[in-house]
């Protein structure tokens, strides 16, 4: 008899995602699914839904946290916050553990995204909440939630240091990057890939490889550029930013280079066809160009989240510079920094969060600063001096080529021997191990109340307590967050009333989807037929397109051995055709289809189930997302 093994949920972002944090999951997934030791379950952020065609093409059993039916979003569509929760994982969450039953849960998040301090679950079951914590002063929540983390992994030794001074303990686990992916080239190899890109071997570049986010400070580097420029204006300097730089809400990069004066050639940037996935290093001339490898129009467009480099390639990218500067006001782990040390390149980076992690070796350059605090947040930024970085520049120009490469494998070897991903991981492997299987029955069918009458309670935030409490059953005393996206509703001008209302349809919304659909009442179990679900939760349109798909099918799966049901609002659409067994009631519950033709140890109720709107979704979804 085998060894009973535990199950595991990794909540994070989907493996596959070209993000830090779908790169860092697909790693712990694929060396915990090598060991043979456990039941892995992955649960994927949004914009994997629930039961995309993709979660079946994993080894491990995956779920997606947005709903493959979007109507179920109506009642949240006018609140923002609630919806990005929900892209977390916030509404699927109880549903994946209920399924699953697992002996422990690691979620992989910012911590606004993984919020789940009030779950019933908490307590009941091994959990680690493993989060970036990037600025100081720490978001109250720490502090206030401490006695529910479980257990708190951070990625920074700044974030441990700053939890421990409120009391609040926590474990240093670093990102989990792959070694084998990055790694120094030999010079032929460097010189080859600037010979592809049409870059002189002596070409001193300095890279930056970011997110062109707000918090990246871009225009600080090009700035310092400009200065570096003047100073030494007979050497062939580059500047190379691997970014998107269109990105919505980030910098318009182009801009810093009119501003400082730097010429247009000396910025070099990654662009990438989308036809071809061709990659070319060229100064950025605007978006939508023709691919000059297959001959696409309007195909070639600087890197992003959704269509990017392989680490192969990024390594060439890294390897392709002479050294390295990342200018962060702030963060909770920057991989790109730990990336370009594996590649062997002297850095630079702020000397502030997650930057001290890296300036504790000398050989990285810690770049000054002065603190201002953020706008809303009010967290301390770091703003790095331009000054700083051309004092870095000066240095690397100064160094043979010989010196930087001592100094890049001096850090590379440093780099393996803190973030080594097989140290990281076999410490999570030991945690697995050491915890208990759970007997927790992962009953959360507990019914919202939505008949409970208006309270009479004049304060707003007793009163938003009170509809948590009585009509949600949430306690949310511990959770200021969860208070403040309630208490914005006031902010914007409704009234109690209102609000009250909102909290009753949330609860209307969250019975309903609860309810179970009593197929066994349903189904005919003694015609020894297969069966066959067709589920058409639309209009009268789509269900006179499904007659003629419902026509089809009967040619693959003839009626003769396949009892057909039929799942709709609409009867009265399908009720002429003779060769249905039954239609039923369309449900919510319906739409899990995995669950319909079975996942693990549930056999399911059908032996084949359709449900032509998902796999219409979800089939863009991959063309538009993921191919």
């Amino acid at each position: 008899m085998s060894e009973k093994k535990k199950k595991v949920v990794i909540h994070s972002n989907f493996c596959l995602a070209n993000t830090g944090f779908g790169r860092h999951c697909k790693l712990l997934l694929s060396y915990l699914y090598k060991t043979g030791k456990y039941d892995l379950v992955e649960y994927a952020a949004a914009p994997i839904t629930w039961s995309h065609p993709i979660c079946k093409t994993m080894p491990w059993k995956c779920y997606g946290a947005w709903p493959d039916n979007e109507q179920e979003l109506i009642p949240f569509q006018h609140d923002p916050n609630i919806l990005t929760a929900i892209k977390y994982g916030e509404k699927y969450i109880n549903r994946v553990l209920e399924i699953e039953k697992p002996d422990a849960i690691i979620m992989i998040e910012d911590i606004w995204g993984i919020q789940h301090f009030n779950k019933p679950w908490i307590g009941k079951l091994a959990h680690v909440f493993w989060t970036p914590i990037d600025s100081l002063p720490l978001f109250p929540l720490f502090k206030e939630n401490k006695d529910k983390f479980g257990n708190l992994w951070v990625k920074a030794k700044f974030a441990q240091k700053a939890l421990a001074e409120q009391g609040v303990e926590s474990k240093f686990m670093p990102a989990l990057i792959d070694n084998k992916d990055f790694k120094i080239l030999s010079q032929d190899e460097k010189d080859n890939i600037r010979k592809k890109y049409g870059i002189a071997k002596d070409t001193l570049i300095f890279g930056f490889v970011f997110r062109n986010q707000l918090r990246k400070l871009v225009g600080t580097l090009i700035e310092a550029f400009a200065l570096f420029k003047k100073e030494n204006p007979t050497v062939d300097a580059k500047l190379f930013l691997h970014t998107c730089w269109t990105d919505q809400g980030g910098w318009r990069i182009w801009e810093f280079i009119d501003r400082y004066g730097v010429k247009k050639e000396d910025v070099l940037t990654t662009h990438i066809c989308n036809k071809c996935l061709d990659i070319s290093v060229k100064p950025y001339f605007g978006e939508e160009s023709p691919c000059k490898k297959c001959g696409a129009e309007k195909s070639v467009n600087t890197i992003s989240v959704d269509i990017g480099v392989t680490e192969e390639q990024l390594c060439e990218l890294y390897n392709m510079c002479d050294a390295y500067i990342h200018p962060a006001t702030s963060g909770g782990f920057e991989m790109p920094m730990l990336e370009s040390m594996l590649c062997g390149l002297p850095s630079a980076t702020t000397d502030y969060s997650y930057g001290k992690d890296f300036t504790e070796n000398e050989n990285v350059y810690p770049l000054k600063y002065c603190m201002s605090s953020e706008v809303g947040s009010h967290f301390d930024k770091a703003n790095v001096y331009p000054e700083s970085i051309v004092d870095f520049m000066n240095k690397i120009l100064s160094m043979s080529k010989e010196q930087r490469q001592k100094v890049g494998q001096e850090l590379r070897d440093w780099a393996l021997s803190i973030y080594d991903p097989n140290v990281v991981c076999k410490q999570i492997e030991q945690f697995l191990d050491d915890v208990p299987f759970t007997d927790f029955d992962f009953n959360f069918s507990s019914e919202k109340n939505e008949n409970y009458p208006m309270p009479d309670i004049e304060n707003n935030q007793d009163f938003v307590i009170d509809l948590y409490a009585n009509i949600l059953k949430m306690d949310v005393k511990g959770n200021p967050s969860e208070i403040n996206n309630a208490l914005s509703l006031f902010a914007a001008g409704q009234t109690q009333q209102q609000v009250y209302e909102k909290f009753i349809e949330v609860a209307k919304s969250q019975n309903q989807s609860q309810k179970k659909v009593k197929l066994e009442d349903l189904l005919d179990q003694e015609s020894g037929k297969k069966k066959l679900l067709y589920v058409e939760p639309d209009g009268y349109g789509d269900c006179l397109d499904s007659l003629i798909v419902l026509d089809n099918l009967t040619k693959k799966y003839p009626v003769e051995e396949y009892d057909y049901y039929i799942a709709t609002l609409l009867p009265e659409a399908f009720d002429h055709l003779t060769f249905i067994k039954k239609i039923i009631p369309y449900d919510q519950f319906l739409d899990d289809i995995l669950g319909m033709e079975g996942i693990g140890d549930h056999l399911g109720f059908f032996d084949v189930a359709f449900h032509p709107k998902l796999t219409r979704s979800s089939a863009d979804f991959y063309k538009n997302n993921l191919v």
